[in-house]
């Protein structure tokens, strides 16, 4: 998967973004852009900021991007605000991109709770109808939620909120915080241990019997999720793929399940330590 950020401005002042505060507001030259659109050969291209639907060209870069790459799927991660356009989705549909996903972020069941971390009036408003908008005109959104300190209590009634209101979406993904950019600097408000969310995590898991959407956990690591919820845990062994983002504890080549599991944020590690940490054994789920 490419990723590839086309803008570093932004609507929202999100406490936990892991854009680096120098780099906050600028805009990414042209010519790299444009390297991009003509040099990828991924099978997905992740298309991201900042704030990617600020930027003046953004349609035409998604046209481009599905010219020069036919057979990719293209997908835009986004905090959906602008999409509370209608006129702006349906310039976006107009465009008939194809295999085409967008991951739109969302904090909290409601206002006081999601803009506690964008830090912006009206943004869970604007979020919310923006997915709205689009699942009504058939795209397929993601809804992402990234789990800190500020949000980890609320899991079970985001995924109520999510159930009730958004039930068009394609996918709801909670994922673990990844302590880089203003996200580290503000380590000391947003840092929470994988024993603190997991209750809360898997009383959320416990309301989904009946889904309307899949639902899955990126980030959690499969020792520190009862055995029931472990389905639900994104899986694949990145140990060797370069991934330096990506760590494990001393003890995981031991586990049963260690060529499945996906990991632990390095951020996280250096932060916490490894000690939480406990090989599943041999005959485990």
């Amino acid at each position: 998967m490419a990723d590839w950020q086309i803008t570093y401005r932004c609507n929202e002042n999100c406490i936990s973004c892991i854009i680096p505060e120098e780099v906050y507001g600028r805009e990414v030259p042209e010519k790299i852009t444009e390297l991009f659109l003509h040099q990828n050969e991924d099978d997905v291209i992740s298309i991201g900021g900042g704030e990617p639907t600020l930027h003046d060209d953004i349609l035409d870069i998604l046209q481009k991007a599905r010219e020069e790459n036919p057979g990719a799927t293209i997908f835009l991660v986004t905090n959906g605000r602008m999409f509370a356009y209608e006129e702006f989705v349906q310039e976006l549909s107009e465009l008939e991109l194809g295999d085409f996903r967008l991951g739109i972020s969302l904090y909290g069941h409601e206002a006081e709770v999601h803009e506690k971390v964008t830090r912006v009036e009206g943004s869970f408003r604007d979020t919310v109808q923006g997915i709205k908008n689009l699942t009504a005109e058939g795209f397929e959104v993601e809804v992402r939620v990234v789990v800190h300190r500020l949000n980890h209590e609320h899991l079970p009634e985001i995924y109520s909120f999510v159930d009730e209101e958004l039930p068009g979406i394609s996918r709801l993904v909670f994922m673990n915080a990844k302590y880089s950019g203003r996200a580290y600097d503000n380590r000391e408000e947003l840092l929470v241990e994988y024993p603190e969310v997991v209750p809360y995590m898997e009383e959320a898991l416990s309301l989904t019997e009946e889904e309307n959407f899949p639902v899955r956990l990126f980030h959690f690591p499969l020792c520190t999720l009862d055995e029931e919820f472990r389905d639900y845990a994104a899986t694949g062994n990145t140990k060797d793929s370069g991934a330096e983002e990506i760590g494990y504890a001393s003890v995981c080549e031991e586990c049963g399940r260690w060529e499945e599991c996906s990991g632990i944020w390095q951020s996280y590690l250096n932060l916490v330590g490894e000690d939480e940490f406990e090989p599943i054994q041999d005959g485990e789920s």
